[in-house]
């Protein structure tokens, strides 16, 4: 994890007293890297991991990045102000540590001032560090700063927003080249990011981009866009996370041995690079798909345990996101070595699957179609059936319209694989009985 610092002095007179903080700051040894925060541009203020502003100007472009700063609870904030203009100030400032400074008679800061702001700023810095106050992912907050979502719903509802074309000028770009097949899409996409400098892009113009080529299947051009972002933004979870996704996806697509294997390798290290207090239940699922990769290819036990051990934590992350919780039972269902997990997660994954409220009909036929196989997996036949027959129901308008053939040929597919890898042999015949309903229906 890389720390990002931003110094915000909008009074271009203060340069002394941003050089003597900046002494300061660096005296403190966090390993952190300055990023400047320009002119009329907010962003760097509301993402960086520690902002020292002065606000003596009563600046509104600052104040405002600082209030919706607050309002987010992110990273370490340390308020300047001249002292005598602490009571002229719109609102009070309860963001952190507002620390009053007097200015020397040759325009830097006093002694007794300097004194007060190194110990002030060593306080908040080293309190926020030793704490590890979460680092939220920046970008558009609906995405990124909602602790009431699942990390993998946030990323669902960002794309459905780019599909609406609600996400300004560039998300409406990237919506309308989505719309065409996937090889022109990213050709589209490319086109979009070569006026990044011209353009001047905000970093939510770059996630935008940045998923429009997850949704096109422009892997690489995902881990080429990732190397190129700012350091507030290619540190973040989203981005650390799906660049690893990416990388998993292009070692998966080549027969090159070693080269899969490198690239496997930058995959992990991708998802080792996010402090523990980053990781989502999103990382354990990426993380757990490239571990069942390493397993489906070396069938050693141990690399089967790590990739279920990988799946499980996601659901120890967030219970609410099942599918890193059914991908662990799925692999330990047919392994006599882990018939612990599954007694263990089984209970969990029902009751938060029961919780779901999905909201599309496509979202709901994979949420009944899950449905199934764990009513299978306990041995509750008349659940299974109850949820089949919803499945192939046409009550629900949205999702009898969502459903497809592909997708019932790849329920009956798990289903199949469910019976022929049953524990033991001798699959419950509900299997059958559930196969043969939908062969009727595909009839």
């Amino acid at each position: 994890m890389t720390i990002t610092i931003c110094l915000a002095f909008p009074n271009p007179d203060d340069g002394a007293i941003e050089a003597r903080v900046r002494s300061f700051v660096e005296a403190l040894e966090t390993g952190g890297t300055f990023v400047d925060p320009g002119s009329q541009d907010v962003e760097p203020i509301l993402l960086a991991d520690i902002v020292v502003a002065d606000v003596s100007s009563r600046d509104p472009d600052l104040l405002y990045a600082l209030g919706v700063r607050h309002g987010r609870g992110h990273g370490c904030t340390v308020a300047l102000c001249e002292a005598d203009a602490v009571e002229a100030l719109p609102f009070a400032l309860g963001i952190g540590a507002l620390v009053p400074y007097v200015r020397s008679p040759v325009g830097g800061l006093r002694s007794d001032s300097a004194v007060a702001l190194r110990v002030q700023l060593g306080r908040s810095i080293r309190a926020w560090t030793e704490r590890g106050v979460e680092t939220v992912d920046p970008t558009l907050r609906a995405l990124l700063f909602d602790p009431g979502r699942p990390a993998a719903r946030k990323l669902d509802e960002f794309i459905h927003e780019l599909h609406r074309r609600a996400l300004g000028p560039v998300g409406r770009d990237v919506s309308a080249a989505l719309a065409a097949p996937d090889e022109t899409a990213r050709e589209q996409l490319r086109f979009l990011l070569s006026r990044r400098d011209e353009a001047g892009f905000r970093r939510a113009d770059l996630v935008a981009i940045f998923v429009g080529f997850r949704e096109a299947k422009g892997y690489q051009d995902m881990v080429d866009l990732a190397e190129t972002l700012p350091l507030t933004l290619r540190d973040t979870t989203l981005v650390r996370e799906q660049t690893a996704l990416a990388l998993n996806r292009i070692a998966e697509a080549t027969d090159d041995a070693a080269r899969r294997d490198a690239l496997v390798q930058q995959a992990l290290a991708e998802l080792d690079a996010l402090a523990p207090h980053q990781r989502t239940s999103e990382t354990a699922g990426i993380r757990g798909r490239i571990l069942k990769g390493i397993w489906s290819r070396s069938k050693a036990p141990e690399d089967l345990a790590r990739a279920i051990e990988a799946y499980a934590e996601g659901l120890v992350r967030d219970p609410r996101d099942i599918y890193p919780g059914v991908n662990a039972l799925t692999l330990s269902f047919g392994s006599p070595d882990h018939r612990d997990v599954v007694d263990r997660l089984l209970p969990v994954v029902r009751f938060s699957h029961a919780a779901a409220t999905p909201d599309s009909g496509a979202e709901r036929y994979w949420h009944i179609a899950t449905g199934i196989e764990l009513a299978v997996m306990a041995g509750d036949d008349d659940a299974a059936r109850d949820a089949l027959e919803r499945l192939l129901s046409d009550e629900d308008a949205e999702l009898s319209a969502a459903r497809q053939d592909w997708m019932l040929e790849t329920t009956a597919t798990t289903l199949a694989r469910l019976r022929d890898g049953w524990p033991g042999g001798g699959a419950p015949s509900i299997l059958d009985e559930l196969l043969g309903r939908i062969g009727e229906r595909d009839d």
